[in-house]
């Protein structure tokens, strides 16, 4: 859409392909994967999602401290920021399945061990 005051609208957001933020997350995302399918594996199936919960938001975390390392990249690319901020969604939206039950069952377990 043009105006008088030139062109409106919103900026496109680009994926550049070559760029290492864009390398960072996938290997975020797949290090997430592989602890998912690590955890449902390893760990009983009421400790498997809070265990994903837990390393998405360790997982951005590090993203963050990574990017605040980093020196600032143009406004219209994937940063680390944007990565960070999408394994906390991830982690927000794991730890929100978690039912009540499943973390009382884990502690009592837990205090059983002793």
């Amino acid at each position: 859409m043009k105006s008088a005051l030139g062109q409106v609208g919103l900026p496109r957001y680009r994926l550049a392909s070559g760029t290492r933020a864009l390398r960072f997350g996938a290997g975020l995302l797949i290090a997430t994967a592989a602890a998912l399918g690590l955890s449902y594996g390893l760990l009983p199936r009421e400790a498997a999602m809070p265990a994903l919960a837990t390393g998405c938001f360790v997982l951005a975390a590090i993203a963050a401290i990574a990017a605040k390392l980093r020196p600032a990249e143009p406004a219209n690319r994937v940063t680390l920021w944007d990565v960070a901020g999408a394994l906390t969604f991830i982690g927000i939206f794991a730890s929100a399945l978690i039912a009540p039950e499943q973390l009382v069952q884990l502690t009592e377990a837990g205090g059983q061990r002793n």
